[in-house]
C-alpha cells in the first residue's frame, strides 16, 4: 500500500487534467497558510522534499471544464525518509494546523493509513482544501473547493 509520493503527485495531477478548473484564491486562506507555515518550519530537514504547484501550473492542468472544482494550486510533501522524531512532529502539526478540517474518509490495510481530511460547507455541497496525509510520510494538500457530488466520479 505504500505509495511514492511522487506516484500520489502524478495521479493528482492527472485527475486535475480531467476535470479540475483553475480558479481564483480560496475564501479558506487561514487553513492554507496555516499548512504552509508549518511545511515552512520543517523544509530543512534532511529528506524532507516538498513540491508546490502553484496557479500557472493549474491552468494547465485545468485544460477540460467539465468539473466544478476551483483548485487553486497544490503541495506534495514526502517525508517518509525523515527521522522519525522529524516524522511525527511534522504530522502532529499538521494535523493541528488542519484542527477545522473534518476527516472525510481514513483506509487503513494493515499497519499503514491514509487519512482524507478537508473543509465541509454547511450545506454539505462543497469541500474547501482537500488533503490525503498518511502514516508513511507522505501528505498532499489542494487548495480550492471541490463539489462534494463529483467524490464519487473521481474513483471512476
Amino acid at each position: 500500500m505504500k505509495k511514492s509520493i511522487y506516484t500520489i503527485a502524478a495521479t493528482a495531477c492527472i485527475i486535475l487534467m480531467c476535470g479540475f478548473t483553475s480558479a481564483a484564491r480560496s475564501a479558506s486562506d487561514g487553513a492554507r497558510k496555516s499548512i504552509e507555515n508549518v511545511i515552512d518550519n520543517y523544509r530543512g530537514n534532511e529528506n524532507f522534499e516538498v513540491v508546490k504547484i502553484g496557479g500557472w501550473m493549474m491552468k494547465l492542468a485545468g485544460t477540460r471544464n467539465c468539473s466544478s472544482a476551483k483548485i487553486n494550486s497544490m503541495i506534495v510533501v514526502d517525508y517518509s525518509d525523515c527521522q522519525n522524531n522529524v516524522k511525527s512532529g511534522f504530522t502532529i502539526e499538521v494535523l493541528k494546523a488542519a484542527e477545522g478540517c473534518t476527516k472525510l474518509m481514513e483506509v487503513q490495510e494493515g499497519n499503514e493509513k491514509v487519512t482524507f481530511l478537508g473543509t465541509v460547507s454547511e450545506d454539505g455541497s462543497t469541500i474547501s482544501n482537500p488533503m490525503i496525509l498518511t502514516d508513511d510520510g507522505e501528505l498532499v494538500c489542494f487548495f480550492g473547493t471541490i463539489n462534494a457530488s463529483e467524490l464519487g466520479d473521481l474513483r471512476n
